[in-house]
């Protein structure tokens, strides 16, 4: 009975963890969206002293979320996302309204499949299960 009831306890606070994480991402991506897409209509106005204000707030945004992201997901997707935004500063700072959708289109891009990626479903599951049974073989 005791085995039953600290698997029980084990299964809530996993679950509960799992819960608050995919409602943390949710909520962190959704805001870097939102600026993103702020930041694609202040590019195409060519408004440059607004643009490198945005793209510094938004990776300073980034910068604060960045180790809690990194720790849970895959860490090429978080560092594809790190280096959009480096280009994306760079381009603004050459104010090169080309490269700077460019860079914007691939931010958004890849903070799209980075939540796609780590949200909860049974496809995302499922392609965990041929890791699983390698790491079974292994032991």
């Amino acid at each position: 009975m005791k085995t039953f009831i600290v698997a029980l306890v084990v299964l809530i606070a996993l679950i509960t963890g799992i819960s608050f994480y995919s409602s943390y991402l949710n909520n962190t991506i959704n805001q870097i969206e939102k600026d993103l897409d702020n930041l694609i209509k202040i590019a195409k106005e060519e408004n440059w002293d607004e643009c490198s204000k945005a793209v510094t707030n938004l990776i300073k945004k980034w910068d604060k979320h960045e180790s809690i992201l990194a720790m849970f997901n895959d860490h090429e997707d978080v560092d594809d996302v790190k280096l959009a935004l480096g280009e994306l500063k760079e381009s603004v700072r050459h104010e090169d309204s080309e490269h700077t959708l460019k860079a914007l289109t691939e931010a958004k891009t890849f903070i799209e499949r980075l939540q796609k990626n780590e949200t909860l479903t049974l496809e995302n599951i499922l392609n965990l299960a041929p890791f699983s049974l390698s790491c079974h073989n292994m032991l």
